[in-house]
């Protein structure tokens, strides 16, 4: 496991590239916070690559949206860390 005990977020991760990074980066270890605004297939690419991932809505062309978003995705992946990445 390359990125165990590391932390990633990845915008656009409900669909394309993006969601395949969600995917590969959570095969490899790491603990990944998915962000986008397409929830359905965002909350799919998420359950799909459990148990170390959460899906947070966000539209990045809005900068408070963006700012909030990134707050609950560190609360989050603080909830895991272990001090060990």
């Amino acid at each position: 496991m390359l990125l165990k005990g590391r932390r990633a977020i990845v915008t656009g991760g409900a669909s394309g590239i993006a969601a395949a990074t969600v995917r590969a980066y959570a095969r490899e270890g790491a603990r990944v916070a998915s962000i986008d605004i397409d929830d359905a297939s965002g909350q799919a690419v998420a359950e799909e690559a459990e148990p170390e991932v959460a899906y947070f809505h966000c539209d990045v062309s809005k900068r408070a949206e963006v700012l909030e978003t990134f707050a609950h995705c560190v609360e989050w992946s603080s909830q895991f860390y272990s001090g060990d990445g």
